[in-house]
C-alpha cells in the first residue's frame, strides 16, 4: 500500500512523524511552490481479501494531509 501526504498539515504530531522512523519507508520530494510531499510504502500483514485492503485505503484517504492511497 502506498500513501502520499503533504508535510505539516494541521500541525499533526504522531509517532510515525519522527524522521528516524519515516526514513525506513518514506521518500520525500520537493514540489513546485515549495511543498514537501512524502510517499510512504507500508506492508500490512494479515489481510486475506481485497475488501480489507480497500477498507484501509479508504481510512488512509480520510486522514488529514493524505493526498492519495493505493494498493500495489
Amino acid at each position: 500500500m502506498s500513501a502520499v501526504a503533504a508535510s505539516g498539515v494541521n500541525g499533526a504530531s504522531h509517532a510515525l512523524d519522527d524522521p528516524a522512523e519515516l526514513e525506513a519507508f518514506t521518500r520525500w520530494e520537493q514540489h513546485e511552490g515549495g511543498a514537501r510531499v512524502a510517499e510512504s510504502s507500508l506492508r500490512i500483514g494479515g489481510m486475506h481479501c481485497s475488501a480489507c485492503a480497500g477498507t484501509i485505503e479508504c481510512a488512509l484517504k480520510r486522514v488529514p494531509g493524505v493526498l492519495s492511497a493505493a494498493r500495489r
